[in-house]
């Protein structure tokens, strides 16, 4: 984690009351940065209802940091609730605009066109950049979502009857879907993905990318370490890391997982090392006092990594 310029972490349903900040804000930003240790320093922190967004850089990717900016948009009901939505940090490092977004989309099985209809409205709703009237896939070259998206596993009613789209699986449901688990089949369970299909019919998420998923589904676990699932929802891999970026700057996701070991939340976080490839920024203005940061007239690599949970 040292390595990386940049880390964003993001979470959801973060609430509880401190001593001094019943929105635990604070304290969140302050216990993520003594994790993380002297290496990054804050850049921002934000929030929209329960949903956090922090950004941490080391020092040198800190100075070449020309701007930076948020928004948010609600989803919930009335699209007035913040408990569904996103929030969004943009950062232009050098000249090339980075958004990260953070969002909570509508939950529950059946409720797939809701969950694109919030993507639709996050999308349309932030108003970042410099290009008023523009949405965010039009103005920034790189793009990484992350966050509890609530895409389910779809397995068909002919099979499981009309239980299969129910809030709580039927029991035969629930025992294929951990049999599948059991035996690490992840891709015949990605194939059932609410997601994948969405992207595929053009409806969600269009033009983003995913990295290959190894790891057994996130959600919904018990609080203990390890893997176990309730029987209250049917196991899916809500908990995601997506990115879109123009075709003239490469990306790589080198690492793409799950955290097992993590127990405060019946969903297990995830995260991704991904590398952002830069346009040729440094400004012929810029004083020679950061000559030493490690910037050239060549296209740059900044290394990022994104955690949800």
């Amino acid at each position: 984690i040292d390595e990386a310029g940049l880390i964003a972490i993001g979470a959801q349903e973060c609430e509880y009351a401190t001593e001094t900040d019943n929105t635990c804000q604070d304290e969140w930003v302050h216990s993520i940065s003594l994790a993380i240790g002297g290496s990054h320093v804050l850049v921002r922190a934000d929030m929209l209802g329960q949903m956090r967004l922090g950004i941490w850089a080391r020092m040198e990717v800190v100075a070449s940091i020309m701007a930076h900016s948020t928004d948010s948009v609600a989803t919930g009901i009335g699209n007035v609730m913040a408990n569904k939505g996103g929030v969004a940090t943009a950062l232009w490092i050098w000249n090339t605009p980075i958004l990260f977004v953070n969002s909570h989309l509508a939950a529950h099985q059946n409720e797939t066109k809701r969950r694109n209809m919030d993507y639709s409205n996050i999308v349309g709703g932030l108003q970042m950049g410099s290009y008023p009237g523009c949405d965010i896939l039009q103005v920034f070259e790189h793009i990484v979502w992350m966050g509890d998206l609530n895409y389910r596993l779809d397995f068909p009613a002919e099979i499981f009857g009309e239980g299969a789209n129910a809030k709580t699986p039927p029991k035969e449901l629930f025992a294929h879907i951990k049999e599948l688990v059991a035996r690490n089949q992840t891709s015949v369970l990605l194939a059932q993905d609410q997601l994948r299909a969405a992207c595929a019919r053009n409806e969600s998420f269009v033009g983003f990318s995913e990295a290959d998923i190894t790891f057994v589904p996130t959600f919904k676990v018990m609080r203990q370490e390890g893997v176990e699932y309730t029987t209250q929802r049917a196991p899916a891999y809500c908990d995601r890391i997506l990115w879109k970026s123009v075709s003239y700057l490469k990306v790589d996701c080198s690492e793409f997982w799950s955290g097992a070991s993590v127990s405060s939340s019946d969903h297990k976080p995830v995260g991704a090392r991904i590398t952002l490839e830069l346009r040729p920024a440094r400004p012929r203005w810029w004083p020679q006092i950061f000559s030493k940061i490690a910037v050239s007239q060549r296209r740059q690599r900044s290394a990022v990594i994104a955690l949800i949970q």
